[in-house]
């Protein structure tokens, strides 16, 4: 669909977002999170709680009451919740179902296309009679690809466990560090094939800490041709804008208060500078197969809004 074809100045959107309800780390229930979404004047919203993590090891610190099973149930009991929602307010608002990816490997691309199949069935604890529940499951309809982890070790939940990793996988180089955490995210990006990108250079978020540790003087932090061309390499999987890659927004909110965060003048100022005429959104599409040579993904349509004709409040 061409540009003109979609402009609208009232669109709002983001494609990345949590709930107190199914992420420990975040507020609110997931209703809350749609009714902000709706009184902020959102005319799309992508659901994204986390994808289901598989093994013990994998479990945040402050999920040490929880089991692999519980988060199985809990996702799944998720995306039920966001099917509810989404019909409840379909006249109000459009919602579209998805989820963010882990990686832990190789095996995390198989985990997570299996997760998106259409007729997956419904899991149930260990030991219940058949191991699952064969009440139709909702589709999925979109992924946000992101990257939380690296060689097990979280690089967002805390300075302590970045610490950790940058002695433990970065071998106290932060260079080797963000060639892990580039190298890493190519693997996700070009087996999963998200729809969306998830925060694409979340390795930065803790940087300080190596900082403080090692000492400003001595760790700068600019990108080295290497890392650059790993940075490129990535970008260049996921589609640059001069081949047609497009570009959304996001506020990877974590409750009710976080939505439309950050979204003000700035952003649209920054859309400015970077040269981004057009933005998109994403719609569910009637038919689960795209037509040739449209911009479509199997379950969703992205489609353009012109990026100065957004208002932000």
């Amino acid at each position: 669909m061409s540009s003109s074809e979609s402009l609208d100045n009232t669109k709002l959107f983001s494609y990345h977002s949590h709930s107190g309800q199914f992420c420990n780390h975040a507020k609110g229930t997931l209703e809350q999170v749609v009714q902000a979404a709706i009184d902020r004047r959102f005319t799309s919203l992508g659901l994204s709680e986390h994808m289901p993590r598989y093994k013990p090891d994998q479990l945040y610190p402050e999920e040490a009451h929880l089991t692999i099973d519980d988060l199985q149930l809990l996702f799944d009991n998720y995306v039920t919740e966001a099917a509810r929602l989404q019909e409840k307010y379909k006249d109000q608002i459009e919602i579209v179902i998805g989820f963010e990816t882990e990686y832990f490997g190789h095996e995390s691309i198989t985990y997570i296309q299996n997760l998106r199949q259409p007729h997956r069935k419904r899991f149930t604890p260990t030991g219940a009679a058949s191991g699952h529940d064969d009440t139709p499951f909702p589709t999925i309809q979109y992924i946000v690809g992101s990257l939380h982890h690296l060689r097990g070790i979280p690089i967002d939940f805390s300075k302590e466990l970045y610490l950790k990793a940058f002695e433990d996988v970065g071998k106290g180089s932060w260079q080797t560090l963000f060639e892990v955490y580039f190298d890493e995210q190519f693997q996700l990006i070009r087996g999963v094939q998200p729809e969306v990108i998830g925060h694409f250079d979340l390795i930065r978020l803790f940087f300080d800490a190596i900082q403080q540790q090692v000492g400003d003087s001595q760790v700068r932090g600019e990108l080295s041709g290497k890392l650059w061309e790993l940075v490129q390499r990535n970008i260049d999987v996921v589609a640059i804008k001069a081949a047609g890659g497009r570009f959304t927004l996001s506020d990877d909110s974590h409750g009710p208060d976080d939505i439309g965060m950050f979204y003000d003048p700035k952003l649209k100022d920054y859309l400015e500078r970077m040269g981004i005429d057009e933005v998109y959104y994403l719609v569910a599409r009637d038919s689960p197969q795209p037509p040739s040579g449209s911009e479509s993904f199997k379950h969703v349509q992205a489609k353009s809004v012109l990026a100065k004709n957004l208002r932000f409040r």
